[in-house]
């Protein structure tokens, strides 16, 4: 296993009651990564995550884990629930989840008060859960995750319930977790957005087997189908005789401003014929299909 590997996952299969529910799983995960395990219902997400954290063995296959330091904990966990106790205030809780697996009896550390000052809800110590917003319930969760300094931490549907706000701040400082640390995370969510946004690497399973894995950037460059321009309305009728000309459409307009794909192979032509018709082109880029779209398309959703 390389030096920079946290996990490497070996042809690992797994069956339930004479159902095959993994069949030659491989990928690895390394410092810094944050990598998104995805698929519809059944493929296999949850038992991987299961494996991975050590709560199931696979019938075949290994799961080789990297070492880690004296001060550092190998794995953490945060799933769909908080794991946090709501008659205990933030305080007690993260006490008890910094000193079970130490088997201390100290007071909260500097370490972890770092944390929930980061998170922002280190006013909110005496506070019971009971009392906590979902946003302020999932940032004390993810301290009681992170609060035994994990090298990679799992996540099973992280960011259910939470408002734009509370969501937006949660994958800012998880990426910026893993980064300052150099940690990694894997990932497991249905919402396609929230992998877009903060992963940089993506497994796609399906029928237990791994259909892709690459990066999120490489899926978008795979799928890289043109260009959009953005022209200027300054004659509407000379714009619509130039683009039915070169068989061309809109595909939006805002303010005058008109976009048009054109297919890679005719850009040059495209500018040229543009220009000799005096029609000014505001900005072009490239067009990248979104995560979603690509997900979709991969699993032969319409």
């Amino acid at each position: 296993m390389g030096e920079n590997v946290i996990l490497e996952i070996k042809d690992v299969c797994k069956s339930f009651i004479n159902k095959k529910v993994l069949k030659g799983v491989s990928f690895s995960i390394e410092s810094g990564d944050i990598l998104a395990i995805m698929g519809p219902n059944g493929v296999g997400k949850t038992t991987l995550l299961r494996m991975i954290t050590g709560l199931y063995e696979p019938d075949s296959g290994s799961i080789n884990r990297a070492k880690v330091a004296s001060d550092e904990n190998y794995c953490s966990v945060l799933f769909e629930f908080n794991g946090l106790y709501p008659t205990f205030t933030l305080r007690e809780n993260l006490t008890y989840f910094q000193n079970v697996k130490r088997n201390t009896t100290l007071p909260l550390s500097d370490e972890a008060l770092n944390i929930l000052k980061k998170l922002q809800i280190d006013n909110e110590l005496d506070k019971r859960i009971r009392f906590f917003s979902k946003g302020m319930l999932r940032k004390a969760a993810v301290a009681r995750a992170v609060i035994d300094n994990p090298r990679l931490l799992v996540l099973d549907e992280p960011f259910d319930g939470l408002d734009i706000e509370s969501h937006s701040f949660i994958v800012k400082y998880l990426r910026e977790w893993a980064k300052e640390g150099n940690r990694s995370i894997i990932i497991s969510s249905h919402n396609v957005a929230d992998i877009d946004r903060l992963c940089n690497k993506v497994v796609l399973l399906k029928d237990g087997t791994v259909l892709r894995n690459t990066t999120v950037d490489e899926m978008k460059r795979e799928t890289y189908d043109g260009y959009i321009l953005c022209i200027e309305e300054r004659d509407k009728d000379k714009l619509e005789k130039c683009l039915k000309d070169l068989n061309l459409h809109y595909v939006n307009s805002e303010k005058n401003v008109y976009g048009i794909e054109v297919a890679e192979n005719d850009i040059i032509k495209m500018l040229s014929y543009l220009k000799e018709n005096d029609i000014i082109v505001v900005e072009g880029r490239k067009r990248v299909r979104d995560l979603e779209e690509i997900y979709l398309n991969h699993y032969e959703v319409r």
